[in-house]
C-alpha cells in the first residue's frame, strides 16, 4: 500500500511537471538541515538545567504589521528539527516534559526554508465564512468533515457538534474584535506568552509560528498591527541589529524597531 501510494503521487508529480521542483527540494533539505553545530550545541544540551541564550525581556509583546505575517518556518524544517533535536520553534521536549521557547537567539539554516501562510486550508475557510458571507456548512471545514471515512472529526459526532464545539467562537471572537478592536492578552487578563508567536529570519522576516485563527481575524478585517511574541530570532540578524545601534542590550522592542525601520515602516 505504502509503494503504492508513492508511485500514485510520483505519477501525479510527473504529470504536473513538479517532480524535479520536488527532488530540488528535498535536496535542499537534505543540503541545509543535514547537520548544524550551531543548532546541535544549542538544543541538544547534555544539562538539561542549562538555558538557551536569549535576548533581553524575551516575553515582550511588540506590535507588528499583519501585512509582514505572510510566510512559516516550512513544516518540514518543524518535522526534521522535532525529530533530530526535539524542538519545534515552540516547545523544547525532553525526558517527556516541554519547555516553553521564548526569544531564543539560534543561529543555522532554519530560515531559508519557508512556506506562504495563507496556504493554510483554514485562511481559505475563514476567507468563506468572513469575507464572502457563507455558512459554515459550505467552508472548507464542511467539505473536509464529509470526507472522513469515519464522518468525525476532533471527536465531534457530526458537524453540528464541531460548529458548537470550535467554529461559533471564532464568530464571536470576530465580532469581538470587529467592533472593539484587536485585545493584547494582557488586556484581556491572560498569559503573555499566550499572544500570536512568531520567529525572525536573518533578514529580518517576521514567520508566524502560532495563533493562527487571530492573524486570520486580523487579515479578514484588514487590521494594521498586532501584538507577537517572538520565540526565535536569528542570530544573523541580532548581530545587524547590534552592529546598527547604539544600544548595549537588545530587547524585541529595540530589535523589532529596527526591523520595521529596514523594511519602510519608520514610525
Amino acid at each position: 500500500m505504502l509503494i503504492k501510494n508513492i508511485t500514485r503521487r510520483t505519477l501525479r508529480q510527473l504529470r504536473q511537471g513538479l517532480i524535479f521542483k520536488t527532488l530540488k527540494k528535498q535536496l535542499q533539505y537534505l543540503f541545509w538541515f543535514g547537520y548544524e553545530k550551531e543548532v546541535r550545541q544549542t538544543l541538544l544540551l547534555e544539562d538539561e538545567a542549562a538555558c538557551y541564550q536569549s535576548v533581553e525581556q524575551p516575553l515582550e509583546p511588540v506590535h507588528v504589521p499583519v501585512k509582514h505575517i505572510t510566510h512559516m518556518v516550512a513544516p518540514k524544517v518543524k518535522q526534521i528539527y522535532s525529530k533530530k533535536y526535539h524542538f519545534d520553534f515552540q516547545f523544547i521536549y525532553r525526558n517527556g516534559f516541554k519547555s516553553r521557547v521564548a526569544g531564543m537567539i539560534l543561529g543555522g539554516n532554519w530560515d531559508l526554508a519557508t512556506e506562504h501562510f495563507d496556504g493554510y486550508n483554514d485562511f481559505t475557510a475563514f476567507k468563506e465564512r468572513f469575507i464572502e458571507g457563507k455558512k459554515w456548512e459550505d467552508t472548507y471545514y464542511y467539505r473536509s468533515f464529509k470526507k472522513r471515512n469515519n464522518n468525525k472529526m476532533m471527536e465531534c459526532n457530526d458537524f453540528q457538534e464541531y460548529k458548537e464545539r470550535y467554529l461559533f467562537k471564532w464568530d464571536q471572537i470576530f465580532s469581538e474584535i470587529k467592533n472593539s478592536g484587536y485585545k493584547s492578552q494582557s488586556e484581556m487578563g491572560g498569559y503573555l506568552d499566550d499572544e500570536v508567536q512568531v520567529c525572525v529570519s536573518r533578514d529580518g522576516q517576521l514567520l508566524f509560528r502560532d495563533g493562527k485563527h487571530r492573524v486570520f481575524i486580523a487579515k479578514m478585517l484588514q487590521l494594521d498591527e498586532i501584538p507577537v511574541i517572538v520565540n526565535v530570532w536569528h542570530r544573523a540578524f541580532l548581530d545587524e541589529v547590534a552592529g546598527n545601534s547604539e544600544q548595549n542590550i537588545i530587547t524585541p522592542r529595540i530589535a523589532t524597531r529596527y526591523l520595521l525601520d529596514k523594511h519602510g515602516n519608520k514610525d
